[in-house]
Formats: C-alpha cells, structure tokens, sequence
C-alpha cells in the first residue's frame, strides 16, 4: 500500500532546476563541440487555431511528424508514454484498453481532437495510429481554445490530407505473437480541384496473457479502419475537406487481466474458501509471481466495438485579413465489453456494459490576422446523446449480487470563445483569451425490464423497468480566461509568462450511496501559471525548451467506492500543484541527433472537501515525481548511396500510485521501456525494410486496472512483453 506523500514545501522542491538551466546553458553553449552540428527542421502546429512555428507558441507544447512516429515505434496512443515526460496514457481502471485515462501533470481533464473536431468518448480512444500529419501535444490547462476536459491538457491528431498527384503507400508489418499489420494508402485526385484518399488499415495480434484453463490467450488485437478522405478547392479562396472513417475493434479474449492479489481476509472470499471454492494466492493470484497467466473461464467475446465519424470543415479566406472556418463532427460508436475484473475460474467479479452514443458538434471560427493583432472568435456546440446497459455477475458461486441497469445521458454544451495577441512592440506581445461555456446535462438509470442472462449468454434489451432510479437535470456555467506575455530576446530566444484557467463540468451520480441515494457533484477548476523558455541555438541545430508551472486544482472530482465495486463521483476541496519540464533535441551532425526530455511534479491534496477517502498532503494518481525520455538516432550513408538509420528510445517513470482512494491504493513501481528499430533505405528506391523492437527490456507493468481490496481482489491489465518484427514499407 501506498503511504501518503508529506507536502513540506514543493517551491523549495523544484527551484533548483530553473536555477541549473541559468547556471549551465551558458557553458554548454559555448562548447566548440557544435562546430560541426547539421540543422532541426521547424515544426509547424496549430495549437493556437492558426499556424505557427512551435518556437513561437507561449505554451509547453510537443509535436511528433509521422516520420517521427514511424522511426519510435509508435503504434497507438499509449506508446506515447516513452516519449512524454508528465504524461500518463493509460487504459481504464475496470475497462482496461477498451477505454483510455489520459492524466497530465497528474490531472485527469485532457481533451482530445481529430483535425478540430472533439472526440468527446473515451471508449476506443487508445487507437491505432494511422495516416497521420502530426500529433501536437499541449500542456497544462487550455479551457480558452480547447473547452471542457482541457484542464491537464490537449492532444490533437492532424491526418494527412489527400494529395495533388496519384499515388500509393503500403506498409506491411510481421513480428512475434502471429502479429500481421497492413496500411494501405491510395491518393486519388478526380481533378485539378478535387482530390481523393482511401485508406485501409488492419491488425491482428495473438494475445500474451495464457489461461491455465481454458488454453485461450488473453489481450489479442483485430482491428480493422476504413477511411475516405476528399480536398475540395470550391473556389481560390475556398477549401472543403470531407471524410468519413470506420473504426471497428473486435478481439475475441481482449481482456489481458492478471490477478496480482486475493485478499484471503475479505468476508467474501473467506466464504468462498470455507465452501468449496479454493481462492487464494496460491491458486490464482500469478501476477504477484509475474507470470503472463490468469485461471479464467471467459472465452470471449471480449470487446466488440464499432465507430463511425464523419467530418466537414470549411475554411473561407475572405480577404487577406480575415477568414471564416467551420467544422462540423458527427460520431457513433457501439461498444460491448465483458470485463473479467477477478481473473480466476469463478464468476467472483465479472462486469458486462453494452454503450451506445452519438455524438455532434459545430464549431464556427472567424480569424483575424493584422500588421499587429491576431485573433480568433469562436463559437462551439456539442450534444452528446448514450445509453448503457449493464449487468453483473458477482459471487454467482456463493452469493449472487445483481446489478440490473440502464442509463440514459443527454449532454448539451455551448461556448462563446475568444483570443488575441497584440504586438506592443516587435518583441514583446500579449496574448487576452476567454471562455464562457454553458452545460446541460439530464438522465437517469433505471433497472432493465429483462432480468440478467444466464451465464455465458449475453443476450440483451435496452428496455426500461416502469421504476426511475434517478432522473435529473443540471446546468453548470463557466467563464475561464487566459492571459499571456512573451518577449523575443533576440530571433532564436523567446520567454513568457501564462496564466490559464481549465474546467470539468459537474453531474449527478447515477451510481447509489450505500443509502440507495443519488448525489450531486460540482465542475472542478484548475488554475496555473506557467513561465517558459524557448530557445534554439547555433544555426537551428540545438532546440532547448523549458517550463516551470505551479497551480491550483479546486473541487477535484474524485471516484469513491463506497459501495464495493460501484464508484461515486465526489468533490474533494482543493491541492496544489508545480512541476518542472526539459526538452533538449541536438542536431550533432547531419547524421547523428539526440533527444532528452524530463519531467518534475508536486502534487498533494491541500483541503479534502466532503471526500472521506483522501489523504490529506497525498499525492495524485498516476502523478510520479519523476520521468524522463532519451533517444537517438544516427544514418550511416554507404558509399553506393544507401542509408542504415539507427533509432533507440529509452523512457523512465517513476513509482506512482493508481488510485486517489487511500484504501485501495497500490503502487506501480518505477520501470524504464526502451524501444529501438533500424531501417534500410537504398539509394532511389521506393521501398524501405526496418527492424523493430518495443519494451526490449521485457518490462512487467500494469497498463490498467482497478485494486478492488474492499470487493476481496487486485486486478489489473498487464503490459505486453516484448515485441519485435520486421516492416515492409513501399511508395509508388
């Protein structure tokens, strides 16, 4: 169990960095080593609705090309990780990969986005990564541009559009564990001012988790994307970017749980004990010995889970100054998912939820661009429309427990944004932003009409029970602005200063109380100033960035399990946080580049609220103190024109806790991946073959999972071992 982490002082903490970065740069810069560095190329992002030179932006922002993430092994989201020190990207604590918890700086509110459109469900959200530009990430709260769930941050993924010329690019994948991968890419221009683009993706993966059992693996992959994507130039000033995208994901033994621990004290489980049915560590618990095994029954299916997106977006140049932009999103997605929480031969623990939701959103924003101001006035709606069925086998041996339930939930937002910079000299400018946004939330749960099937039948209806649980409706306002100062010290050396508000909207649990009632929580707030400095040095062949931040996080939204099993959104008072981060990236010559990142973080809970279960002076979930990222890349160039690229990456994260509730804490120890691939390029070819490496050091860490010691359990999703395999990858 996790002690609570005493809070002396964190200011004291984290001075020292910013005092070595002032000490240090000075020397290091003047090194004659950098005699003979090559050059970085400029990243350009839009973080700030408009493009721009990352050095330029007043934010902690990272950018990955698709060249970056093909060469460290990105293959979806969570392999991020390695990379991005104060970013946690993590499956869920009882859903494991079938639904994705974003934490950054050790706050839980990240928003996500594809080409400006909000991906406002969590379910499928640690996807495969496929055809993409860039993926920019932004640190710290960004509630005036980006709106709701901003309050740790932003990742936005910007696809690839379609090309002026025919063309083709496949890359084929074949590595351990039976995995075969296929991205097919077909640019299809039908004229001068309407281009096309299909896209084709799949993967298939065995599973690594063995049952003792049934002889099935557990934590296979099958996914398969289908995406159009079509450029129209309607006019010279007019562009129109359709595309719509089918993501389906159906594994048949998903859920890669191991059981890390039976609490043999627990009433339960004594009772099963003294009946017949021997659970103890001894019989089950094979993720205490880190062994790639559980003893359960489920034979799938595991997940069944299909999206469908479709977006618009126009962008009008009006004139020089001025231009309009639209983007229209709509998404629907049916997910089915039984987890196994207990991962042994009973049905001790085992949860069923079938979701449907459909998401729609518009965002109009009108941009501004002058000799001195710069600016974008937004306006943005979204309505969100699901319905869950779920049902629960518990104790089914011993003493059946039975959760019966439909939940409907209609959630509407409404926002009003704006931001500009101004230019008071040719140095120095200010950035005024501000948010108001309007929530409107109504649902209820009630119990299904059908009783729960029969075991291993999972037959089902969404018809209600003539009995309301609960219904309510809420509304919640919320102004969050930003307010920005940077100043240019010379072309390559830019400073600021930012403070920015993010927010969470609050609800109503339609999860009960031990006393069968139904409570209501309120939005929590993130307030955070942050000094940054940009810099790049020596002909653009050293970029070096750094941020010191330091904020206030009121009413945190905290899960209780007051009931075992059954989570109940709470508010906890208020905590603090501050935090440090580096990122160095050298062009030593044109050959050789390095890369260093790292992270500090403070966090504690100050004031406790009407939350019973937190320590106070503890620190956050998934918020370790320290992370940090490395890597290197280096091409041998042959005589004959060849090229061999040498890529490694190697990440390290701190031991951390999973869970804010001070009773079900357990700790994840600290645990470092590296990762590593080479890559053959001849001389004018259009084809590539590259060897591959992930987790190399074979690692045992928990991706997901939930410490259920009240319910009698320790489960979780452990991490794949190590992968490798060879890439194929052709252009035409």
């Amino acid at each position: 169990m996790k002690k609570c982490n005493q809070h002396p002082g964190k200011r004291s903490k984290l001075a020292w960095p910013i005092a070595a970065i002032v000490a240090l740069t000075p020397g290091l810069l003047s090194s004659s080593v950098f005699a003979q560095a090559g050059a970085l190329e400029e990243i350009v992002v839009t973080a700030q609705r408009r493009e721009q030179a990352i050095q330029d932006v007043p934010i902690s922002i990272t950018a990955f090309s698709a060249e970056d993430l093909v060469s460290r092994n990105i293959e979806n989201v969570e392999n991020l990780n390695i990379l991005l020190p104060n970013v946690m990207i993590r499956g869920g604590g009882t859903t494991g990969p079938t639904q994705g918890n974003f934490t950054m700086r050790g706050v839980p509110g990240v928003a996500r986005y594809l080409d400006g459109v909000a991906q406002t469900s969590t379910n499928g959200s640690l996807a495969n990564v496929v055809e993409l530009q860039r993926i920019e990430v932004l640190k710290g709260p960004q509630g005036t541009l980006f709106g709701k769930n901003a309050m740790g941050g932003a990742i936005s993924y910007v696809s690839r559009a379609p090309a002026e010329e025919f063309g083709a690019r496949i890359i084929g994948t074949m590595g351990n564990f039976n995995q075969k991968q296929l991205t097919a890419n077909v640019d299809i221009p039908l004229s001068d001012d309407f281009l096309t683009k299909v896209t084709y993706f799949t993967s298939q993966k065995d599973g690594y988790v063995a049952s003792g059992i049934t002889g099935v693996d557990h934590g296979d992959e099958n996914d398969t994307v289908l995406r159009f994507d079509s450029l129209w130039h309607a006019s010279q000033d007019v562009d129109v970017r359709f595309d719509i995208t089918s993501n389906q994901r159906n594994p048949r033994y998903m859920q890669a749980d191991v059981l890390y621990d039976v609490v043999e004290t627990q009433g339960m489980v004594v009772n099963y004990n003294n009946n017949g049915f021997p659970f103890t560590d001894a019989t089950d618990a094979f993720g205490k010995i880190e062994q790639y095994q559980n003893s359960s029954l489920y034979s799938g299916p595991g997940w069944i889970f299909d999206a469908t997106s479709a977006n618009v977006t126009i962008d009008w140049n009006i004139n020089d100054y001025l231009a309009l932009r639209s983007i229209t999103g709509a998404r629907k997605i049916d997910s089915q998912t039984l987890s196994d929480l207990d991962a042994s031969r009973y049905q001790f623990f085992e949860i069923f939820t079938h979701t449907q939701s459909k998401e729609k959103s518009q965002e109009f924003q009108l941009l501004g661009d002058g000799d001195k101001f710069d600016w974008v006035l937004g306006f943005y709606a979204n309505s969100v429309d699901s319905t869950s069925r779920r049902f629960d086998f518990q104790f089914v041996e011993f003493a059946p427990r039975n959760t019966n339930w439909i939940t409907e939930n209609e959630q509407a937002d409404t926002s009003l944004f704006f931001e500009g910079t101004y230019d008071i000299t040719n140095d120095l400018s200010v950035t005024v932003g501000g948010r108001y946004s309007e929530e409107d939330t109504s649902g209820g749960q009630w119990d299904a009409d059908s009783p729960i099937p029969t075991w291993p039948d999972l037959s089902h209806t969404f018809v209600k029970g003539p009995a309301t649980n609960i219904s309510a409706d809420t509304t919640f306002y919320k102004f969050t602005p930003r307010l920005s100062a940077q100043y240019s010290w010379t072309d390559d050396i830019m400073t600021y200063a930012t403070y920015a508000e993010g927010f969470n909207g609050g609800g109503v649990n339609v999860t009960p109380n031990p006393d069968g009632s139904f409570g209501a929580y309120t939005g929590e707030t993130l307030k955070q100033f942050e000094l940054g400095f940009r810099s790049t040095w020596f002909n653009n062949s050293l970029r070096l960035n750094a941020a010191y931040f330091d904020g206030t996080w009121e009413d945190m939204l905290v899960g209780e399990a007051l009931v075992p099993g059954r989570i109940v959104q709470t508010n906890a008072g208020e905590a603090e946080i501050s935090g440090f981060e580096l990122d160095v990236v050298w062009a030593v010559t044109d050959d050789f580049q390095l890369n260093i990142s790292g992270g500090l973080l403070d966090t504690a809970y100050t004031e406790l609220g009407t939350t019973t279960t937190i320590a106070l002076n503890s620190s956050f979930a998934f918020a370790p103190e320290k992370q940090y990222s490395a890597g290197a890349q280096y091409d041998i160039n042959s005589s004959n024109g060849d090229v061999v690229s040498i890529r490694a990456d190697y990440g390290w994260t701190d031991e951390f806790v999973t869970i804010q509730d001070i009773r079900l804490q357990k700790l994840q120890e600290s645990y470092g991946l590296l990762s590593g691939r080479i890559t053959y390029t001849p001389l004018n070819a259009d084809w590539n073959l590259a060897i591959w490496g992930r987790n190399l050091t074979n690692e045992w860490y928990q991706l997901g999972g939930f410490g259920a010691f009240l319910g009698g359990v320790d489960q979780g999703v452990v991490s794949r071992p190590r992968e490798y395999g060879l890439t194929l990858s052709m252009e035409f």
